[in-house]
């Protein structure tokens, strides 16, 4: 609880720091007004000094009496405001002085803070003979200094500061009487009275404080006597609104409850009841592929397939929904590599890209090449949708993923994940509805395109369980750009390479090769080592190109596959390193090129440049086999 101060006290402090720092400026100009008065006072004083000593210094001169001189000198200087003497002949030479002569770096400036105060007396001749005009003999200055002022102006200064003291402590002790007895007690008397007022026992009889003065604390206390009434009052209705809002709130938690287990068993047995006939549909479709169709029939069962395809992902996003508005998900919180989440789902959708003839770029900063823990197949399940989003609505250009690491947060990591696209974009009044429940941009877009306008609300929603976000940019007509920013917790494991649960059921003709990787990331590298060991395989690893020609330089070396993208020396490099050597030793050793561009004509420009294959990442198992398969077939190494 906060410590109660005195009123009094405060506001004496407040006036009081006031006041004394208006009384010290006051006796500071009291004080310089009488240092000024002082000072005027001594230069009038040497002026008649010089006035009454001139005679007798001018006879001494003209007679030239040393001894004269010398006590003359002696005798101003014994003159209590003078400190310093001098005389001068007409030629400027001292003859006499006698005590302080300050030099004339001094005496520069002639402001009442000049530490001496000087004034010259000039020397004349007698006029003996009427009619002669005297001349200079010389002059006397007489010097004064600043501490004779000081001196005198420190009396002063104790009368004006007892003065002020004196005034000072009267003026608190009145102003802290007045204070304490007229405002400081009464309001001590009202507060402690309304700290004991109680709204309960006010109800039937409101209590009143009382004060005796019709002053500003009497029309406080009246004030507080009718907001005591009222609330009593308002105190009462309270009460009964709430015990009637809470019963209404029962009813309505109840009737809640039971629409939302009815709405849970519908949905359940909607689902079974729809999925049973559908996975009918789908079997009878997968075992009509195996005969022999017409083409027509082929095309009617193409249409049969991405109609059964389309309602079913229209069934999972509704039940999606369903289960995240019920508060049904939970989340995972398990070890995984996010690259090759990523990777994964990317390459899920590579197949369609190609299909529309779009070029497609997945990037993945490797600060995220390491384990995250997380809901991996949640994570997935927004980045398909982002993705099959992007695909839908691009007619031509580029679809990209990108991921980069935006920073640490304690034991978390934050990464922010981006789907962009060149298609038909969308206006800006649509990107603050575009995550709402079945809205797409426009009902145009439904017709065209189709879509339930479910994904991007589960897909927002997921975001938020896992405390991320999502939002898109977009402008109409030029693309758009998803973002996905989402915080994972840094595993303490170490990275183990991904472990297929389904066979690879690879089969391949080619002979066990030894191969040479050329791969800067360490996570790419262990998984091609182990998905070539299963192929029967041998696996050298290089980390750049340099270290790729070198080890290839050794011999025994019978495919490569080289990154393009590495640090020191890239696979361009090292590809013509190794070439310009077999020109001259002879022998060709096929290699394979790795790249994340997947954009139009870089295959035909690596096959140009000497590559005797090209792979776009994220490449496929099978894929990689059949084209390690077709080179070395080419080449007959196998």
């Amino acid at each position: 609880m906060q410590r109660l101060t005195n009123l009094a006290g405060r506001l004496f402090k407040l006036v009081f720091g006031w006041y004394l720092v208006l009384a010290i400026v006051v006796t500071c100009v009291q004080l310089g007004l009488e240092y000024a008065s002082i000072r005027s006072t001594i230069s009038s004083d040497m002026v008649a000094l010089g006035r009454s000593f001139s005679p007798g210094v001018s006879d001494a001169i003209w007679t030239y009496d040393r001894t004269l001189l010398d006590s003359l000198a002696m005798g101003i200087r014994q003159t209590a405001i003078i400190t310093g003497v001098k005389i001068e002949n007409r030629s400027g030479e001292i003859i006499a002085s006698d005590g302080e002569i300050p030099s004339d770096e001094t005496l520069q400036g002639n402001n009442w803070l000049s530490p001496y105060q000087k004034h010259v007396v000039p020397l004349w001749t007698k006029c003996l003979v009427e009619g002669h005009t005297p001349h200079e003999l010389g002059r006397m200055v007489l010097y004064s200094s600043r501490n004779v002022a000081v001196e005198r102006v420190k009396y002063s200064f104790l009368v004006i500061l007892i003065n002020s003291l004196i005034k000072t402590a009267g003026l608190w002790l009145i102003f802290y009487w007045v204070i304490t007895r007229r405002l400081s007690y009464p309001l001590t008397a009202l507060a402690a009275a309304v700290s004991q007022l109680n709204v309960k026992e006010c109800e039937n009889k409101p209590q009143l404080l009382e004060y005796p003065y019709n002053d500003e604390v009497g029309q406080l206390v009246s004030s507080l006597n009718g907001m005591s009434a009222r609330l009593a009052a308002s105190h009462y209705e309270l009460e009964q609104k709430v015990a009637d809002r809470t019963a209404d709130l029962q009813d309505a938690m109840a009737q809640a409850e039971a629409a939302n287990q009815a709405k849970s068993c519908f949905l359940a047995n909607m689902s079974h009841e729809i999925r049973t006939p559908l996975n009918g549909v789908m079997g009878m479709v997968e075992l009509l592929r195996f005969s022999e169709l017409t083409e027509e029939q082929k095309e009617y069962l193409d249409a049969i397939a991405l109609s059964s395809k389309n309602l079913l992902g229209i069934i999972n996003d509704i039940l999606d929904l369903s289960k995240i508005e019920a508060g049904k998900v939970e989340l995972e919180c398990a070890d995984f590599s996010l690259s090759h989440c990523l990777n994964e789902a990317f390459a899920m959708q590579t197949t369609n890209m190609s299909n529309k003839g779009l070029s497609y770029n997945c990037h993945v900063v490797p600060e995220l090449c390491g384990l995250f823990c997380g809901d991996q197949l949640r994570i997935k399940q927004i980045l398909l949708n982002l993705l099959a989003n992007a695909v839908k609505f691009t007619d031509y250009g580029t679809i990209t993923l990108e991921a980069i690491l935006l920073g640490y947060q304690e034991d978390q990591a934050v990464v922010r994940i981006s789907v962009s696209d060149t298609g038909i974009g969308m206006p800006k009044a649509a990107l603050d509805r575009v995550f709402d429940p079945f809205i797409q941009a426009d009902v145009s877009t439904t017709r065209k395109f189709g879509g339930t306008g479910l994904g991007l609300t589960i897909c927002r929603q997921l975001a938020e369980l896992m405390g991320g976000r999502i939002w898109a940019e977009s402008e109409e007509g030029k693309g758009s750009q998803f973002h996905l920013e989402i915080p994972f917790k840094i595993s303490q494991q170490i990275e183990t390479p991904f472990q297929q649960h389904q066979s690879l059921a690879l089969e391949s003709s080619t002979i066990p090769l030894t191969i040479l990787l050329a791969e800067d990331n360490p996570i790419n590298q262990r998984a091609t080592e182990l998905l070539l060991k299963k192929m029967g395989h041998q696996l050298i690893c290089a980390c750049n190109g340099r270290i790729a020609v070198d080890i290839w330089q050794l011999g025994g070396v019978d495919l490569i596959l080289m990154d393009i993208q590495m640090p020191e020396m890239n696979g361009v490099e090292a590809l013509q390193a190794i070439r310009a050597q077999e020109m001259r030793t002879g022998g060709h050793t096929p290699v394979i090129a790795l790249t994340a561009d997947a954009v139009k004509g870089t295959r035909e420009r690596l096959i140009a440049e000497g590559f005797d294959g090209y792979l776009a990442k994220p490449f496929l198992t099978h894929t990689l086999a059949a084209e390690m398969q077709r080179v070395c077939a080419k080449l007959e190494i196998s």
